[in-house]
């Protein structure tokens, strides 16, 4: 299995050599810290995630590029907007995946995309209909809603903010999801129309498994505000860091615009 991907030491290496403040929301089961950063002085609060699960490790290194670029480029953030970006909430699921192919769990073999408070009954149900006893490479939600340390430590962080929108990013698809459960705000899928426009990027609505115990998912039923997973790049994963510019190039438009979302 190729081991050339974007880790946790290359997270490490980044976070040296930028110039924005940067602080650990909490700690993995492993003990690894789940880092976040923060842009802009505004008090209208976004959020940016990636990397909940482990070898969609990709969407990390997309975060941290855009985070280079908007420090290169400051005036592309409102005034009135401060950006947190956790470009890895999964960091022990990114090193396993260098060994266990497929791997998108934490390291207690829990799913953290399906460890939130939406739908995680129906999480419980689905596994069980697919043979899916307990700990697990992939789509095992434990056995509570945010019995994990990543899951607790987000839902903590957020807890503590006022976030207008949040973004979750995972690969791959070229997608994006807007709803869950029909409790979005009315206006979600035209701001989603509006993220996508000029790109390859298409708005979905998810179906079986993916509808339900998402970051994004929660986000909409906690608080009725506007949440969006975007599926990043084509083909298989792990997607090769090799795509990471073309994928950069395709999203770049979307992660833009996704910065006024925060603004309506």
């Amino acid at each position: 299995m190729n081991n050339r991907i974007y880790g946790y030491n290359s997270l490490k290496a980044d976070l040296k050599n930028i110039n924005s403040e940067f602080f650990s929301i909490g700690k993995t089961h492993l003990g690894r810290e789940i880092y976040c950063i923060k842009q802009g002085t505004g008090t209208k609060e976004i959020l940016y995630a990636g990397a909940f699960h482990g070898m969609e490790w990709l969407t990390s290194a997309m975060l941290m590029k855009f985070i280079k670029n908007l420090e290169n480029s400051p005036d592309l953030i409102p005034e009135n907007l401060a950006l947190f970006t956790i470009p890895m909430v999964n960091p022990d699921g990114v090193e396993i995946s260098k060994f266990r192919e497929g791997w998108q769990a934490n390291a207690r073999g829990v799913d953290p995309n399906h460890n939130f408070d939406a739908g995680h009954e129906n999480s419980r149900a689905f596994e069980k209909a697919h043979g899916i006893t307990g700990p697990s490479k992939t789509r095992y939600a434990g056995l509570y809603p945010f019995s994990e340390a990543e899951t607790d430590a987000l839902y903590k962080f957020v807890k503590n903010h006022d976030f207008k929108t949040v973004f979750a990013f995972h690969s791959q698809g070229m997608e994006v999801y807007y709803n869950y459960e029909n409790l979005e705000p009315p206006y979600s899928y035209a701001v989603a129309k509006f993220l996508t426009e000029n790109t390859d990027y298409k708005v979905c609505t998810p179906s079986g498994f993916a509808s339900f115990g998402g970051f994004k998912d929660w986000f909409i039923k906690e608080y009725r505000r506007m949440g969006f997973t975007v599926e990043i790049g084509l083909g298989e994963n792990p997607l090769p860091l090799s795509d990471l510019e073309k994928v950069y190039k395709d999203t770049y438009p979307l992660l833009i615009k996704g910065l006024k979302t925060a603004l309506i």
